[in-house]
């Protein structure tokens, strides 16, 4: 993927983290400096790619196209394509591994893919950050031509919850067709709007309980290439001389949730606060829309020792 930082532990007191790189462009996040106004994948190459999620679209089971190739297909953002990742609701995660396991040459695996295992030096028992997830596995030699790019080697299956996502709701989504074919017509992928809405409540209310540091450094990194490589935020300067954001970055903040606003709208400042502040400002917010049982729900944990 593109550069990814490691998060100093924030102290909560408006300290340089992660986040402020992403107010103007950098060198750190310049690794792939080119903008697209397409996907930089070739629609032939999406549509090889994005077999399993037609075997799933066949079989009537509500979905959306996750993580690096909803990044790359939708967004354009000029990241590697790893493992497909696919949100369904709870309750279908075992019909969608059957669906996949039938038709095309993926099998269950029983354990965790060693991505989605924490950091030795944070926590020595390296608990998943996906206890919930399927894992499936292509067990069939690649075809001649193909590249690991065209065809995932590994699927996972998340139930939608996990990221607070609902699969079901249509204004949370899109096709690509165009560019893909009508066939691609049941394939969808999150909007803009609902990808920043879950990367901000999986980060800011963790459904472990408690802060898995490889995932929250993974979906950080979404999160920066989303506001970097994505067509609404690239315009500069996002803050406006009188201290308004640029209509564009204006428009997508009114878009997310009101919980999740006060977040991002320090990230596009480049004035973020430390993670626990963000937590307890998100918490106030609820309380003040009635959300009262979310708003008191036990703080999430930071359950490592301070490493940086």
């Amino acid at each position: 993927m593109i550069g990814v930082r490691k998060d100093p532990e924030e102290s909560g007191q408006g300290q340089p983290s992660y986040y402020q790189d992403m107010g103007e462009p950098s060198p750190f996040y310049t690794a792939f400096p080119d903008f697209y106004d397409e996907s930089p994948t070739h629609p032939s190459d999406m549509h090889t790619r994005l077999e399993p999620a037609r075997a799933l679209a066949d079989a009537k089971i509500p979905f959306v196209v996750w993580a690096e190739d909803a990044l790359s297909f939708v967004h354009f953002v000029p990241t590697v394509l790893f493992m497909m990742q696919i949100l369904v609701p709870d309750e279908e995660v075992d019909a969608a591994c059957d669906v996949l396991t039938l038709r095309l040459p993926y099998e269950r695996k029983p354990t965790p893919h060693p991505d989605w295992m924490e950091y030795k030096y944070i926590d020595t028992d390296q608990p998943s950050c996906f206890p919930q997830a399927t894992l499936l596995e292509w067990t069939t030699p690649i075809p001649d031509g193909i590249t690991g790019e065209e065809v995932a080697p590994h699927i996972v299956i998340h139930p939608q919850s996990y990221f607070s996502f609902d699969v079901r709701d249509p204004s949370r989504s899109l096709t690509l067709v165009p560019p893909l074919s009508l066939d691609n017509s049941g394939v969808r992928f999150p909007t803009l709007t609902a990808f920043i809405d879950s990367l901000s409540d999986t980060v800011l209310d963790p459904p472990l309980g408690y802060r898995h540091w490889k995932l929250t450094m993974r979906l950080r990194s979404y999160l920066s290439y989303l506001m970097y490589y994505s067509p609404q935020t690239r315009a500069l300067p996002r803050v406006l001389p009188n201290g308004d954001l640029e209509p564009g970055h204006r428009a997508l903040l009114m878009s997310v949730k009101p919980e999740n606003r006060q977040s991002l709208d320090g990230i596009v400042r480049g004035t973020p606060v430390g993670r626990m502040t963000q937590v307890l400002e998100r918490r106030a917010l609820l309380e003040q829309v009635g959300r009262i049982a979310e708003a008191r729900r036990p703080l999430p944990e930071n359950r490592p020792r301070r490493v940086w």
